[in-house]
């Protein structure tokens, strides 16, 4: 699953994609990339290159999924595997890349 952030809109949206992909996690921002930091932090915790992202704030832009047993259970699996390597912040956040796009996902990424 991946976080989209797309900073050309007013106010910035946030969604996810890819529910259910457990094997990956990234955030994809595309904008201007000064207005990142407020993003990442309505997310969780910004560092570097990577959002370290708080998983009641996951859960919540899942929407009516985290209610589904099924994907709840492989969401705890994906969250238990990236703990178990060191893939999140003492308060549990899990730690995502960030990669920059072009406008709403499209176009090559930036370094």
């Amino acid at each position: 699953m991946w976080i989209r952030v797309d900073l050309d809109e007013t106010p910035f949206v946030i969604d996810i994609r890819d529910l259910d992909d457990f094997g990956s996690f990234k955030v994809v921002a595309s904008g201007p990339e000064d207005s990142f930091p407020e993003a990442a932090s309505r997310l969780g915790r910004l560092e570097g290159d990577h959002v370290f992202v708080d998983v009641e704030v996951l859960l919540q832009i899942a929407g009516d999924r985290r209610s589904d047993p099924l994907w709840k259970e492989q969401f705890d699996g994906m969250a238990n595997y990236a703990q178990s390597h060191g893939w999140t912040d003492d308060l549990g956040h899990i730690r995502a890349h960030v990669e920059w796009s072009g406008p709403a996902g499209t176009g090559p990424l930036r370094p």
